[in-house]
């Protein structure tokens, strides 16, 4: 009985026991080349050496930004200077800046937490209590809290509903927040979102308008599991928690390659391998995360507009496809109103965000919850919700900080971005909303 007693603390404690990133690097690359891009791809293949990468290699011009093991550094350094590919380190040691982040954490006392707090990342629960909080007292009946489901280790997936005289032909935003779970900014933004057009109802016009014209549903955070994961043992995880009893221990999906749009398909950009951080699960829908949203969204699909699912980190604007190069059928009009959104979002802090096809500005992105919104009944890559404008905002900033990007940078990236949702309903409207 003693030994089991012993063992299970042993494992409790090794539960509680974060892991860390001393000595880990981030480092850049900036391809002039073709070859030093397929190089990068070849490199990250090279599975021994474990790169993380934070930016993909795609195209010459475009920085890639990876983290480094300490125990790999000085072979990845040396592959890199045999090859001829020069490279920066962005971070000498990423367990400093997690640090300085948890020193931020844990003097925050969330018991405390007032609703325009917005210089912490707060845990889940903390975040959808102050949701629920808006909802019943600060909203005048103008919000509605919704669980669509559980996730896979059983928390409550909600989302937030923002409306005035709702109907069942009331046209609709649909706005997602965390699916990758290190991207902590991006719930943060939901949350931005969220109190701007609750408290701003009836002192700002523009506000009042859209909330009397539109129905507003944010879901805060769509991988919670994924998300308190990072808070509580390894801060830079990236996928869900779900267990598919893998041959080597390997768990978790990544959630933005699970959904049914060219899932699988040979294109690129999503894993099959299960140790994978862009593993695409081992079926469609696997994940009770995506299978909520979709379950969610095509009952009401017709309201829709736009749909946004938020993620960090690089500053774009991207839009379909990511799955394919194949242009969209309304291209122009995607093009405009991303240009729209990046145009407003400058005019706010000066930050230069790019906008484009996803596949083409950034890289392959097989399964994504954007593609699925976007594609229509009978689409040769699978069929999805049909939502003519669909797009991935990629957060701040463009890789010094990376993931780990301060808490008070949580502020000025919700302001750019709220000029940039307002700028993309206004110019919808300016083209003509959506049959």
């Amino acid at each position: 009985m003693m030994r089991v007693l012993l063992f299970l603390g042993l494992v409790a404690l090794s539960l509680a026991i974060k892991k860390r990133y001393d000595g880990d690097h981030v480092l850049s690359v900036y391809p002039t080349d073709e070859y030093t891009v397929h190089y990068m791809h070849d490199l990250y293949n090279r599975e021994y050496l474990y790169m993380d990468l934070w930016t993909e290699p795609r195209a010459v011009f475009s920085p890639i930004v990876f983290r480094v093991t300490a125990d790999r550094y000085v072979e990845i350094t040396r592959q890199l200077d045999e090859a001829g590919i020069a490279y920066d380190i962005r971070v000498n040691d990423i367990q400093t800046l997690i640090d300085e982040e948890e020193a931020i954490l844990s003097a925050k006392d969330y018991s405390q937490i007032v609703p325009e707090d917005f210089d912490a990342y707060w845990p889940f629960d903390t975040l959808m209590s102050w949701t629920e909080d808006i909802s019943a007292n600060r909203c005048g009946g103008r919000c509605a809290i919704t669980s669509i489901g559980t996730s896979y280790e059983g928390r409550n997936i909600r989302l937030i509903k923002i409306g005035t005289q709702t109907n069942t032909t009331k046209r609709a935003v649909f706005i997602d927040c965390g699916i990758h779970a290190r991207e902590w900014i991006a719930p943060a933004t939901c949350t931005y979102f969220i109190w701007r057009l609750t408290q701003d109802y009836g002192s700002v016009a523009e506000v009042t308008r859209l909330v009397d014209t539109y129905d507003f549903f944010i879901q805060p955070v769509v991988n919670p599991d994924g998300y308190e994961y990072t808070r509580d043992v390894e801060r830079l995880w990236r996928k869900t928690r779900s267990d598919y009893n893998d041959a080597l221990g390997c768990i978790g999906t990544d959630g933005n390659r699970n959904y049914g749009s060219y899932w699988g398909s040979d294109e690129g950009g999503a894993s099959d391998e299960p140790c994978s951080d862009t593993y695409h699960g081992p079926s469609e829908f696997s994940e009770v995360e995506s299978q909520r949203q979709r379950d969610f969204i095509l009952p009401i699909k017709d309201r829709f507009i736009a749909f946004w699912t938020v993620h960090s980190f690089g500053q774009y604007m991207l839009w379909p496809w990511g799955s394919v190069f194949d242009v969209p059928p309304n291209e122009a009009e995607l093009d405009q109103v991303g240009q729209a959104i990046v145009d407003a979002i400058f005019n706010v802090h000066g930050r230069v965000y790019t906008q484009g096809q996803s596949a083409v500005v950034l890289y392959g992105t097989q399964g994504s919850s954007q593609d699925w919104a976007y594609a229509w009944e009978g689409n040769p890559g699978g069929s999805g919700a049909g939502i003519e404008y669909s797009y991935t905002p990629e957060l701040r900033d463009t890789g010094t900080w990376g993931f780990e990007l301060p808490p008070d940078q949580i502020l000025p990236v919700g302001q750019e971005m709220w000029a940039g949702l307002q700028a993309m309903i206004r110019e919808i409207e300016s083209i003509g909303l959506p049959p």
